[in-house]
């Protein structure tokens, strides 16, 4: 009997020893708010352990970082024709996941030029590098997919959410939700996904939106700009106060309201991949923001074409969303209403 415990203990502890190197099915990254109202990875890099912000960019991009690279420990490992400049190696931290990664530090003449970014986009270019495929390509993920969430719009909080590459976490589903995958737009290469014109405000259609997109630079619901006219002339007829002025993002574009307790929650629907609606609501907790005067902050833009809705990181206060790099489609469910903390 003894012995039969000691191989038993022995059986666990040699399990336990071989789960140390266990490759994770996920890799989360930490996400906070520039000051620009951009999700950033907050990450360090190369032998010398150099910090630095990198956008998240999931559409024309390539892994790249512009600053002086050798200076951080990189290795040189030659030219990118694609993006326009130099090369190089480096160890990232992703987490809780050290892993190499190959990025390009820009030359004054290229596109990127400026830019600190990981690419999670649309791979048409065999010298782009890409965070998701490399991943997938050190056996670290299973699938080169990649899911979103956000707590909070409040960037003074530091750490407001997470991606997750590879898996899914699970506990940020809701209880009773599952994952749906959306169909793709067919007429554009990137992610996207139909809708069928079912944008409202309350029970006001808009009769707006062909194409959805999510964006994790802004924070807006962007739509068309009179489906923005018209919720404005509904907070008229409501008698709630409310100030707004055509401009420029983050320079003169102006949209408070004095209380969101009138506001209406905004709704649109998707198309699934078996052609079924999914229902995506917007709380006006979750397009607004408290200001430090008392009065809150719309995230709604007005677009000067009336095809497409690009939805901002607010909504992923309430959806978690996935990024099916191999597709260019969407995969979405209702989010734990719980936040989790493990971020």
């Amino acid at each position: 009997m003894r012995q039969n415990k000691i191989c038993q203990s022995l059986t666990f502890a040699l399990l336990l020893l071989s789960c140390i190197n266990c490759t994770p099915d996920t890799v989360s990254i930490s996400l906070k708010i520039s000051e620009l109202d951009y999700l950033i990875i907050p990450t360090k890099y190369g032998s010398s352990q150099c910090e630095v912000n990198l956008l998240p960019l999931i559409d024309y991009c390539s892994n790249v970082i512009t600053q002086p690279a050798n200076n951080c420990g990189a290795t040189l490992i030659g030219e990118n024709s694609f993006v326009g400049g130099k090369q190089y190696i480096a160890k990232f931290q992703l987490g809780k996941v050290e892993t190499n990664l190959n990025f390009t530090n820009p030359d004054v003449k290229s596109s990127f030029y400026r830019e600190k970014a990981l690419c999670f986009g649309e791979i048409f270019n065999p010298s782009q590098d890409n965070v998701v495929e490399e991943l997938y390509q050190q056996g670290i993920i299973k699938e080169q997919k990649f899911y979103v969430q956000v707590n909070s719009t409040n960037a003074t909080l530091g750490v407001i959410g997470s991606i997750e590459i590879g898996s899914p976490n699970l506990s940020l589903i809701k209880r009773g939700s599952k994952l749906v995958n959306l169909k793709h737009y067919s007429q554009n290469s990137a992610y996207s996904t139909p809708s069928n014109r079912s944008l409202k405000y309350g029970k006001l259609p808009l009769n707006y939106g062909d194409l959805v997109t999510f964006d994790l630079l802004s924070p807006y619901i962007k739509i068309g700009i009179f489906a923005v006219n018209s919720i404005i002339q509904q907070l008229q007829e409501e008698g709630i106060g409310y100030q707004y002025h055509y401009g420029t993002i983050n320079e003169d574009y102006l949209f408070n309201v004095d209380s969101i307790e009138k506001l209406q929650n905004i709704s649109l629907n998707v198309i699934a991949q078996d052609e079924t609606p999914f229902t995506i609501t917007i709380k006006p907790q979750d397009y607004t923001r408290k200001l430090q005067n008392g009065k809150y902050q719309v995230l709604l833009y007005p677009l000067m074409y009336n095809i497409q809705i690009n939805l901002g990181y607010s909504i992923l206060q309430s959806y978690y969303v996935g990024f099916d790099l191999a597709t260019q489609s969407y995969i979405i469910t209702e989010k734990s209403e719980i936040n989790v903390d493990q971020f």
